[in-house]
């Protein structure tokens, strides 16, 4: 038999395309983990506190209702229009709907536009633009006419009737054509 260790082995070239492996650097791996660790920690605790405090501050009546401001209102009263927006003391600024307390506003007969808007820190500012008469048309009943030419009230015991009379309009034409 033949002995095989007694052979030379042949020197083989190393492979060139196999590279080395590194050695880990577990102390660098560790640091750069915690680093990501720590930041991302740290924004989650920074956002978390952003949110409780805002919370906190809507909460905390800092931004209630103290005071409602009506202007520009001359026929109509300020406690018609505070009861028609339905603000109360102590409601918070940030819950009020600013365009449906308008809206309910300007469903007075005399209120033709009405603007709502905060004023920090505890204020609600309502500024309104009333219906000036400018003449009575007769529909069977007597009702006021605007400048624009709409009919928006029914005259009522104790109104001002100085003002020229519109007669001889039909009411089911004006019903039945609204724009003219």
């Amino acid at each position: 038999m033949r002995d095989l260790k007694s052979h030379k082995q042949k020197k083989c070239k190393t492979n060139r395309r196999k590279q080395e492996k590194q050695a880990r650097d577990w102390k660098k791996l560790f640091h750069r983990t915690l680093r990501v660790c720590i930041a991302s920690g740290s924004g989650f605790l920074l956002a978390s506190g952003a949110l409780l405090t805002a919370q906190m501050l809507l909460e905390s009546g800092c931004f209630g209702v103290k005071q409602v401001r009506v202007e520009h209102q001359v026929r109509v009263s300020k406690g018609d229009i505070l009861d028609a927006s339905d603000i109360e003391i102590g409601d918070s600024l940030f819950d009020l709907e600013l365009h449906m307390i308008g809206r309910k506003i300007e469903e007075h007969a005399w209120i033709a536009r009405a603007e709502v808007e905060r004023s920090f820190p505890d204020q609600v500012v309502i500024r309104v633009v009333e219906r000036e008469a400018r003449a009575i048309i007769d529909l069977d009943y007597l009702y006021y006419v605007d400048r624009a030419g709409e009919v928006f009230k029914m005259l009522d015991a104790g109104d001002e009737l100085d003002y020229p009379v519109i007669t001889g309009i039909d009411r089911q034409y004006l019903l039945d054509n609204p724009d003219k």
